[in-house]
C-alpha cells in the first residue's frame, strides 16, 4: 500500500515591489519579514513610453511566476515612480521618461494580471521612500523597545504625506505620555 502524501504547506504571503528610476527598474518579492528575494535590476537603456510599461509588466509576471514556484502567495504589487502618480485617474507623470506625461501604468499592470486577487498600487518615489522608512524603521525600533507596531495609516495627496502609527506597550511610569491632543 503506498504511503499517503502529506498535503503541501500553505502558501506564505508576499508582496512585489518595483522601483522605477530614471535609468533603471529594481524589483523584488518581499515576505512578511521584509527580506527581499528574486531581486533584479534592469537598466532602462533607451526604452521610452510603452516599452518602459512593458518592462514593468514583464517584471511583475516574472516575479509572480517565481513566487508561485516557491509557494509564496503574492497579495499586492507596489510600484514607485519618479514623478507623480495621480490616484484619481491612476495615471503617471514622469518627466524623465519620454512618453510618460499621462501614462496609464496601473491600468496596464492590472490588465496584465487580470483574474488574480492582487492589489496594485502606484505611487511617487517620495511617498514610497517615506513608507519604506516607516515600515522598516518603525519595525526595528518597535523590536528594540519591545513595543509591537499594531496598526497605523498613511494618507497622500497634493500636500505632504501624513503618517499615523499605533503601538502597544507600557509607558515608563516616571514620564508623562504625549497624547493625541498634545502632539506637535
Amino acid at each position: 500500500m503506498p504511503t499517503p502524501r502529506k498535503p503541501a504547506p500553505p502558501a506564505r504571503p508576499a508582496v512585489i515591489a518595483l522601483d522605477l528610476g530614471g535609468t533603471k527598474l529594481v524589483s523584488a518579492v518581499f515576505g512578511p519579514d521584509g527580506k527581499p528575494f528574486l531581486k533584479r535590476k534592469v537598466p532602462l537603456k533607451s526604452r521610452r513610453g510603452q516599452a518602459v510599461g512593458g518592462l514593468i509588466v514583464g517584471e511583475v509576471r516574472r516575479l509572480l511566476a517565481g513566487a508561485a514556484r516557491r509557494r509564496w502567495n503574492v497579495r499586492a504589487v507596489g510600484i514607485s515612480v519618479p514623478g507623480i502618480a495621480r490616484s484619481k485617474s491612476s495615471r503617471v507623470w514622469a518627466p524623465n521618461i519620454p512618453g510618460w506625461e499621462d501614462y496609464p501604468l496601473r491600468d496596464e499592470v492590472v490588465s496584465a494580471i487580470a483574474g488574480r486577487n492582487i492589489r496594485v498600487v502606484v505611487d511617487s518615489d517620495r511617498a514610497a521612500c517615506i513608507l519604506g522608512e516607516v515600515w522598516q524603521g518603525a519595525a526595528t525600533l518597535g523590536e528594540q523597545f519591545s513595543c509591537p507596531i499594531t496598526g497605523g495609516d498613511t494618507n497622500s495627496w497634493a500636500s505632504p504625506t501624513v503618517i499615523s502609527i499605533t503601538v502597544a506597550g507600557l509607558a515608563d511610569p516616571r514620564t508623562t505620555p504625549v497624547r493625541r491632543g498634545g502632539a506637535r
